[in-house]
């Protein structure tokens, strides 16, 4: 049902979900997007993690630049079925992580 009386809101909240494993192609696409955030001046993002993890240093730039917006944007991270690694990693550059129970999450300093 659509209601006839709906307002109109003036701000819009972002949105980036991140699936399977972080790499190379990840880093870039995700740092864009942050970037667009950033342009747009969003007051609020919801990052969405659905990664068994990936790449240190690919990460740990989406991390810094998370840390970097969250200066100028609220950043909530959601955890899909699994954020591990990686996943939790970029997850810590939010300012609440939300998880259902039976999300696994984990092994983010493990050191080969």
């Amino acid at each position: 049902m659509i209601w006839p009386f709906k307002p109109r809101f003036q701000k819009q909240i972002a949105r980036i979900e991140i699936n399977g494993a972080i790499a190379g192609a990840t880093r870039k696409r995700v740092l864009e997007a942050l970037k667009t955030v950033e342009e747009r001046r969003f007051p609020a993002l919801l990052l969405r993690i659905d990664s068994p993890g990936g790449t240190v240093g690919d990460s740990q730039e989406i991390y810094e630049a998370l840390k970097k917006l969250q200066r100028k944007t609220k950043i909530v991270a959601s955890f899909g079925n699994i954020s591990a690694s990686g996943g939790v990693y970029i997850g810590m550059g939010a300012e609440h992580i939300v998880a259902n129970p039976g999300t696994i999450t984990g092994s983010i300093g493990v050191i080969l």
